[in-house]
């Protein structure tokens, strides 16, 4: 999927859409009580930098 630049901008759920379409399996791990965070900006990326106190 994100070899085409026009579904750069696709949420996640497109990809689970077109697995499930086409019968691919897939798996999911649970994240609860684990260090995490969603990166969609740049400020994502620095809040992320900081939770897991990365240093650039």
């Amino acid at each position: 999927m994100m070899q085409d630049h026009k579904n750069h901008q696709e949420y996640y759920e497109g990809a689970y859409e077109r697995l499930i379409s086409q019968n691919i399996p897939f798996n999911i791990v649970d994240v609860t009580g684990l260090k995490w965070t969603e990166i969609d900006t740049i400020e994502d990326f620095a809040l992320a930098k900081e939770i897991f106190k990365i240093k650039t």
